[in-house]
């Protein structure tokens, strides 16, 4: 078996400059709305929401996507409650540098892998994406991930607003990467 170019781990303070520098970013945002740190510009808020979501145990949640060759930080995935009891959110970003090469899909699969053998009640796992962002809409297929339709206006981005596709993956259709 290969090995993976990426790993999931828990984010730790010392990922904050990285988090900090890409919400600073105006490229981060994209589709991956970003709420948990705060103010982007409040570097000291960002500690101590980590802080929080350690000592609450919701790191969980929240996950780093490190590249397995030299431990860097290349992106984040975050993992929510769907609107059902038996559904999981999930969304992935990876940093522009490290874009189109295979991590945002590793990362992914290693997470809906997780979700499905540790969550037995899971039988259902959401995503969205811009309808403009193609690379997304592909590695969720890749995967087994159906578009389910389209979210009108969930983002204003660049002064108008952009529709998103729902996608959802029954337990059963899982593809790994």
């Amino acid at each position: 078996m290969p090995r993976s170019a990426v790993r999931l781990r828990q984010v730790r303070h010392g990922d904050i400059p990285a988090i900090h520098a890409w919400l600073k970013d105006p490229t981060f945002h994209g589709d991956f709305l970003f709420g948990w740190f705060g103010a982007e510009d409040d570097f000291t808020a960002m500690k101590k929401k980590l802080d929080v979501f350690l000592k609450q145990g919701q790191a969980r949640r929240f996950l780093a996507v490190e590249r397995t060759s030299d431990n860097m930080l290349v992106g984040l995935v975050l993992l929510q409650k769907g609107r059902r009891a038996d559904c999981r959110y999930m969304g992935v970003y990876v940093e522009t540098s490290s874009r189109g090469k295979g991590f945002g899909s590793e990362a992914m699969s290693q997470l809906v892998d997780y979700i499905f053998k540790t969550e037995k009640s899971v039988d259902r796992i959401e995503a969205a994406t811009s309808t403009m962002n193609i690379p997304s809409q592909k590695a969720l297929e890749k995967i087994g991930f159906r578009s389910e339709g389209i979210k009108r206006k969930t983002a204003f981005r660049d002064g108008h607003w952009e529709d998103s596709v729902l996608y959802a993956l029954a337990k059963g259709e899982f593809r790994r990467s």
